[in-house]
C-alpha cells in the first residue's frame, strides 16, 4: 500500500501476532512481516549492521556473524543451504532468534534493506520466504516512513501513524486469505508498504512515538483504517468502489485540499484491456486488475468519468488511490492550517474515538 497510491485493502487487515495472548500490547507484541515476496528470490545474503553481530541458526549449526562477514542462503529443493566462510549447512529453516537483532537482508544485485527483529527463512513454492518478526511500533514507524508524503507536517504524520497502527491491530490479512501463511502481513502495497525503520530523531519516528498505542475505535472495535494519496475532492464509501462493507461505515467526507487542487488526469486504454471496468464501473478490484498489468499510473484512481469509442476507453478523473478513509493530501492541508491529528482523524473517520491498546 504505497501511501502515494493505496491499491486495495478489501476485508482484511494485519494480525497482531498471538504473542499478544489476546491483548493488544505493542510493547510485548510482534508483527510477522513477509518481505521481498515480489522478487521470488532463490538466494539471499545476510550481514550485520551498525557493528552489531548476530547468531544465525541453520538446523544444528550456529554461525556468529560480525563485522564485514556475511552468510549466503540458497534454495536447495525443500531446504535452505546456508554458507558462511568455508562452512555449510542444510536445513528446512534458517533463523536469527534475537528479537532485537539488527541486520541487512539482501537479494544480490536487486535490493537490500536493514531490519530490526527476529528472522526466519524457509523454502516456499520454489523460492525463499524471509519473515521478520518485529515490534508493533517498529512496524508502524517503518510503514509511515514508506507511506507518508515526505513533506508532511507533524499533525498529518501523527494521523497517518494512528491509521497505520489501527490497520495493523484490527485483524489478520494473509491468514484470512490463505489460512496457513508463515506471516500475517507482507511489505508490499497489497497490505502496507514497509521499508527500513527510520532513525529515532526523524519526524516519522517522533510522530509514531507521540501516538504510541493509539488506535481508532468504532462501537468498541478497532477500525480497519484505510487511506489513499488523494481523494480528488471527497472520500468514498466502500460501496462506492465496489468493496464489501465492513463493520465501520466509511463516509463520504469533503476534502478542502483536494477540492482546491484536485490533481486531474486523463488516460486512454484499449477497450479490450479495460473490459473489466466496462462490466463493473468504479470497481476497485477491476481497476487493480488493469493497473497490475499496465502499471499503477495507467488508472490512478476510482474517481473518473468515462467516454468510449469502438476501440478505446478514455478516463478523465481526479485523485490517486481508492479514496476511502484518510486522504493523505487532505491531511497535509488540514495540518498546514494548524489542525492536530485528533481533528484530522475526526474529519476523515466520523463517529470514531481514539483509544489505547496498551493494557
Amino acid at each position: 500500500m504505497n501511501g502515494r497510491c493505496l491499491p486495495l485493502l478489501i476485508s482484511g487487515s494485519l494480525f497482531v501476532s498471538a504473542a499478544f495472548g489476546g491483548s493488544l500490547d505493542p510493547g510485548a507484541g510482534t508483527i510477522r512481516v513477509g518481505v521481498f515476496g515480489l522478487f521470488h528470490s532463490r538466494q539471499l545474503t545476510i550481514h550485520p549492521r551498525e557493528g552489531r553481530p548476530f547468531t544465525l541458526t541453520c538446523g544444528e549449526k550456529r554461525f556468529r556473524i560480525e563485522g564485514s562477514q556475511s552468510a549466503q542462503l540458497t534454495l536447495a529443493g525443500q531446504a535452505v543451504e546456508c554458507r558462511f566462510g568455508g562452512l555449510a549447512a542444510l536445513s528446512t529453516e534458517v533463523s536469527i532468534l534475537n528479537p532485537d537483532a539488527v541486520f541487512v537482508l539482501e537479494i544480490p544485485g536487486k535490493i537490500e534493506r536493514h531490519y530490526r527483529g527476529a528472522l526466519t527463512v524457509r523454502p516456499s513454492a520454489e523460492e525463499l520466504q524471509p519473515v521478520i518478526s518485529m515490534p508493533l511500533e517498529t512496524a508502524v514507524a517503518s510503514i509511515v516512513a514508506a507511506e507518508a508524503p515526505a513533506n508532511a507536517d507533524a499533525g498529518a504524520l501523527e494521523a497517518q501513524a494512528v491509521v497505520t497502527r489501527s490497520y495493523l491491530a484490527a485483524g489478520p490479512r494473509h491468514r484470512n486469505l490463505n489460512g496457513g501463511s508463515d506471516f500475517d502481513f507482507c511489505d508490499t502495497t497489497h497490505c502496507q508498504y514497509l521499508v527500513e525503520p527510520p532513525a529515532p530523531g526523524e519526524a516519522v519516528s517522533q510522530a509514531s512515538s507521540a501516538t504510541r498505542g493509539m488506535v481508532l475505535r468504532h462501537q468498541g472495535e478497532v477500525v480497519r483504517a484505510l487511506y489513499s494519496a488523494r481523494c480528488g475532492g471527497a472520500t468514498q464509501t466502500l460501496e462506492d468502489v465496489g468493496l464489501t462493507p465492513g463493520k465501520y461505515p466509511y463516509y463520504r467526507v469533503p476534502c478542502p485540499s483536494c477540492i482546491r487542487t484536485p490533481d486531474r488526469w486523463t488516460r486512454t486504454i484499449e477497450r479490450q484491456q479495460a473490459s473489466a471496468l466496462i462490466q463493473q464501473p468504479d470497481n476497485e478490484t477491476a481497476r487493480l486488475q488493469i493497473v497490475r498489468r499496465l502499471g499503477w499510473q495507467a488508472l490512478p484512481s476510482n474517481n473518473y468519468q468515462v467516454s468510449t469509442t469502438a476501440s478505446d476507453i478514455t478516463f478523465q478523473g481526479t485523485g490517486s488511490g481508492h479514496g476511502v478513509g484518510l486522504c493523505q493530501q487532505g491531511a497535509m492541508g488540514l495540518a498546514s492550517e494548524g489542525l492536530n491529528f485528533q481533528s484530522i482523524l475526526s474529519h476523515y473517520f466520523p463517529n470514531t474515538s481514539l483509544a489505547s491498546i496498551n493494557p
